[in-house]
């Protein structure tokens, strides 16, 4: 009777331990366009978590309706670490979000991909630019 008794206990010691290892954080979401009325196929996700000093780094490709889902190893990713994913579709745009890692071992992200177009100076514009900006300087100055 002890001997099983001792037995029980350590078997479920031992189960109770491969839970623990084989415990994952989900990172899950959807990508839609800018305004949200449609989700994003093929776009790529990289997910990036915070833990300490290492950042370990997940990809993933968006199924045809916008779902992303990548699981971390309990020992890169866990509860209440913080969880950064990028989303790019080439010829659409990025987007990116944080959040923290819950108690359920999950967080959902879902994000909006904007085109953002940045301008860009030829080297007149920019030396012009600079030089209206040092004379606007000097003429402040003056007075």
């Amino acid at each position: 009777m002890n001997k099983t008794f001792g037995f029980m206990i350590l078997g479920l010691l031992v189960l109770s331990m491969i839970g623990m290892a084989s415990a994952q954080a989900y990172v899950l979401g959807k990508i839609y366009n800018s305004d949200y009325t449609e989700t994003i196929a093929d776009a790529n996700v990289i997910v990036t978590c915070y833990k300490g000093d290492t950042y370990p780094v997940l990809t993933a490709v968006t199924n045809e309706y916008g779902d992303y889902v990548v699981n971390f190893e309990s020992t890169t990713c866990s509860v209440g670490n913080t969880v950064r994913v990028d989303a790019e579709k080439e010829g659409i745009g990025s987007g990116s979000g944080e959040g923290v890692v819950d108690e359920s071992n999950s967080i959902s992200l879902n994000l909006a991909i904007i085109n953002v177009t940045v301008p860009e100076f030829g080297l007149i514009v920019g030396a012009l630019t600079i030089l209206s900006a040092v004379g606007i300087f000097f003429f402040v100055r003056r007075e």
